[in-house]
């Protein structure tokens, strides 16, 4: 897909900035790279990548020495922009040849990446502008907090920069592995303690920012119906009552706020929405597709489902 040039199009529009953290093996690389690729998108919600100008030498020695000394600069995000847009680059690349991307716990910063969405509803937000900042939950550690240098206390103190955080976890299933159940259950506990903690430490109020919840790989939950997206938000309830665990990391944000009519947001709309958190099932390929030995293998530009809504 062509990349919209990011200058122009970024400072033009309404934008909003993304906290994008996701437990290990999540996907989230995997829909980053299908939004890129405009597989995400549907007659209603769509999404481009838009393209990054490029640092000098001068520039780009500037950018990291505002990196080590803890500024938040224009020219560090150009940085982080770049260095977004080639980790998108990598993974997209794999997952030309069948590869999944390489965990994002091996980078050595956050990544930043700017889309171009649009919500095609009558009733929608229309054009606007994301960045989102790709964040490894493998890096929260709530027991860290008290070390100020530390990687949480750096996410804890920025917190209230962002517009909005989304959270991608795996979807649980029957044939989910003992471990993989106990990791993921781990997991949830960590990212509901640090969001505890940011409540208690006065960082953020419930009800403050909008929270989104992403059960990702929901193919393996469900045979998406993609022709019925709301058909997909009432196995989503079903199956919220067999996993309630999920709501524990939207819990220490939620507001008291009653649930949100979803008449309102049509049945194109496959998100629950509760107060300022909202769960949406999300499945970055759609359908999986297996290789000739049974796994899963995923293939680029093939459909996905669910990919944009969480933004809008």
């Amino acid at each position: 897909m062509k990349e919209l040039k990011e200058t122009s199009l970024f400072s033009q529009n309404t934008h909003y900035r993304f906290l994008y953290i996701g437990t290990t093996a999540s996907g989230k690389t995997c829909m980053l790279a299908q939004m890129a690729e405009g597989a995400g998108s549907n007659s209603r919600f769509n999404a481009s990548l838009l393209a990054c100008d490029s640092l000098n030498d001068m520039e780009r020695e500037q950018a990291l020495q505002d990196r080590r000394e803890g500024k938040n600069t224009k020219l560090r995000s150009s940085l982080e922009l770049e260095e977004g847009v080639e980790n998108l680059k990598n993974a997209k690349e794999r997952l030309k040849v069948g590869k999944r991307p390489l965990p994002t716990s091996d980078q050595t910063e956050s990544a930043l990446l700017n889309f171009l969405m649009g919500d095609a509803d009558e009733n929608g937000r229309g054009s606007f502008c994301v960045q989102t900042e790709d964040y490894p939950g493998e890096r929260i550690n709530s027991a860290n907090l008290s070390q100020s240098e530390s990687k949480t206390s750096e996410l804890m103190d920025r917190l209230k920069t962002y517009d909005g955080i989304i959270v991608v976890v795996e979807t649980l299933n029957e044939n989910s592995s003992a471990s993989r159940v106990l990791a993921i259950q781990n997991q949830i506990r960590t990212l509901a303690d640090f969001f505890t903690n940011a409540v208690n430490q006065k960082v953020l109020e419930k009800g403050s920012i909008p929270v989104a919840l992403i059960l990702s790989k929901w193919d393996k939950a469900s045979k998406i119906d993609f022709s019925n997206p709301a058909s997909e938000r009432e196995k989503l309830e079903v199956y919220l009552k067999k996993y309630p665990q999920y709501y524990d990391i939207l819990s220490p944000l939620k507001s008291e706020a009653l649930s949100q009519d979803l008449t309102e947001r049509g049945e194109t709309f496959s998100g629950i929405i509760e107060g300022n958190t909202a769960v949406f099932p999300v499945s970055a390929f759609g359908e999986a597709t297996l290789d000739a030995l049974g796994e899963n293998a995923p293939t680029l530009g093939q459909k996905g489902f669910g990919l944009v809504e969480p933004f809008c």
